[in-house]
Parts: C-alpha cells; sequence; structure tokens
C-alpha cells in the first residue's frame, strides 16, 4: 500500500506508534516529526487523520510554551480531523473528549499547562 499500512492495521508501520509513545511522553514536538513523515506518504482520510494529530501535538506543544489560544485554535483544528473516518469508530472518543475540554479550557482565558496531565493518546489499532 502506498502510505506504508498493511490492511492489518496500526501495527504495519512503527512510525505510528512511535509518534504515539512520544506524544505520551510530553514530547509533542519529536511526536509531530514522527507522524508528519506517515502524513507526506498518506492520501485521502488517513491523511487527513494524521494531520489531525500533527495539529493536536502542535496544540499541546504551544500549551506548553505559553500559547493558550494558539493551542486551542490548533487542538481544535485538530479534532475536527480526527472525525475524517480513518479512525475506528469510538477508538478516540475518549481522548477527544479531553482534547475538547483542554481546548475550552484555554479558548476561555485558561492558564497554559502547569503540571496538569494531558489527555493520553490510546493505542491506535485499526487505523486505516
Amino acid at each position: 500500500m502506498k502510505d506504508g499500512m498493511k490492511d492489518g492495521g496500526a501495527g504495519a508501520d512503527p512510525r505510528l506508534e512511535k509518534g504515539r509513545a512520544l506524544f505520551n511522553a510530553g514530547r509533542f514536538f519529536e511526536a509531530h516529526d514522527a507522524w508528519e513523515e506517515l502524513w507526506r506518504e498518506a492520501v485521502g482520510p488517513r491523511r487527513t487523520f494524521l494531520q489531525g494529530l500533527i495539529q493536536i501535538a502542535a496544540g499541546f506543544l504551544k500549551d506548553q510554551r505559553g500559547a493558550p489560544e494558539s493551542a486551542a485554535r490548533l487542538l481544535e483544528m485538530g479534532l475536527e480531523k480526527l472525525g475524517s473516518g480513518a479512525a475506528p469508530a469510538g477508538a478516540l472518543r475518549d481522548f477527544a473528549a479531553a482534547v475538547d475540554d483542554v481546548a475550552r479550557l484555554r479558548r476561555g482565558g485558561g492558564a497554559a499547562h502547569r503540571g496538569d496531565p494531558y489527555p493520553l493518546l490510546p493505542p491506535l489499532d485499526g487505523v486505516k
């Protein structure tokens, strides 16, 4: 397949999991880079989904750097793309709800990250 994934699911390309592990470690810039490699090769809904992950990682990076309005904008843009249909139904529902909570808090003038945990990205098994 052109985008590097076999029909068997997310396990076919270790860069997807590498990005997830980096994201969950709070290394948002590095997660962005790992997923960007995949994004460049992807097409269709998968490309849109990966762009959503990249934008969410960039949003949390902005939040870490004290830019809550920019963070909220990127988080909202990323969430919109996660609904592209490339993700397994329901697999990211709790994650998306937690990201949305952070985006709304930052949009409302909430302070940037002060040690409260960011949402953890669940396994991406089944991502087309």
